[in-house]
């Protein structure tokens, strides 16, 4: 992430709060000033959050994919059916030459 959408990411409405780190971060955080740990661990928060956001989609879209409702193919078997829209499809182009 570039400095500039961090800044963009930073909103003007802001808030304190109280985090509760490991020794082991909170050591590493002092090398950096104040405004740069708060920008870190924004930056952090929010690609960890969006990271868990797009994974909730993802696990969504599957489990909708696993419960979609199936249509009647009438005896007809896939691969039939495609060879006829490959049949089609070719048809088609001819005509346009």
């Amino acid at each position: 992430m570039s400095a500039s959408t961090i800044r963009e990411n930073v909103s003007s409405a802001k808030f304190k709060t109280t985090l509760y780190l490991t020794e082991s971060n909170r050591k590493r955080l002092e090398r950096f000033s104040r405004g740069s740990r708060t920008r870190l661990i924004n930056q952090a928060i929010s690609e960890k959050l969006q990271a868990l956001e797009q994974e909730e989609i993802k696990n969504k879209l599957l489990a909708d994919l696993d419960n979609s409702p199936t249509t009647p193919s009438k005896g007809v078997s896939t691969e039939d059916a495609l060879r006829e829209i490959r049949k089609e499809t070719i048809r088609n182009l001819v005509k346009n030459e």
